[in-house]
């Protein structure tokens, strides 16, 4: 593990900006694609973001913070989770579905 917490100004040189913002919809990218909607992975918004040291790749990384939806897997034991920037991908939805979701969060509130 790295000794401390913060990077050498030296690995800052070639710091990339981030994939996702705050409020981006992602989940998380499934392992064999052919077989994604047979195993859901977890989806949520991106609520923060860090730059930390990645043990794995031996570099920094951004780590991003997610609500999850309810509707994810995990979120029966967790509400929240940190996902590692190349393991997640944005989830863009049709008009369609962002009419679908708005019409249950509308008949949900009544």
């Amino acid at each position: 593990m790295k000794e401390d917490c913060i990077p050498d100004p030296e690995e800052l040189t070639d710091i990339r900006d981030p994939c996702f913002e705050i409020a981006t919809r992602v989940r998380w990218s499934s392992v064999a694609r052919d077989d994604a909607s047979a195993h859901p992975t977890d989806r949520g918004v991106v609520r923060g973001m860090r730059y930390v040291w990645n043990e794995d790749l031996q570099n920094w990384q951004y780590q991003y913070y997610i609500a999850l939806d309810p509707d994810s897997p995990s979120y029966e034991w967790t509400k929240f989770d940190w996902g590692w920037q190349e393991d997640l991908e944005a989830v863009f939805f049709s008009d369609s579905q962002a009419i679908e979701r708005t019409e249950e969060k509308t008949s949900d509130d009544q």
